[in-house]
């Protein structure tokens, strides 16, 4: 989750700046808009925020994934077998004459 965590850190700094100029150039504006809010309505954004996340984990993989594809993409670029896919100048069909 390292980039999770750096992405979850982003949006959460932003948060705190954003409310800090309210704060600081319009107390009123803030003020009203955290009136009318409830434990059920503050609940129901970390419910979504979890949600996110956890659909974040599952999509994106883990740290250990990460380090899997990482260190595969190391090896095929030490054995320059990407090298010789991503450099190739054949077409398609040149391509499968070679391999029948």
């Amino acid at each position: 989750l390292g980039t999770t965590k750096h992405g979850a850190a982003d949006v959460v700094m932003t948060f705190i700046v954003d409310r800090l100029l309210k704060f600081i150039f319009a107390p009123q504006i803030l003020f009203a808009s955290m009136k009318g809010t409830t434990m059920k309505d503050v609940f129901g954004v970390l419910k979504t925020i979890v949600s996110i996340m956890l659909l974040m984990w599952v999509f994106l993989g883990n740290d250990e994934t990460w380090e899997e594809m990482l260190l595969e993409m190391e090896a095929a670029e030490d054995g320059d077998q990407l090298g010789d896919l991503m450099n190739t100048s054949d077409t398609l069909p040149t391509a499968i004459e070679d391999v029948l």
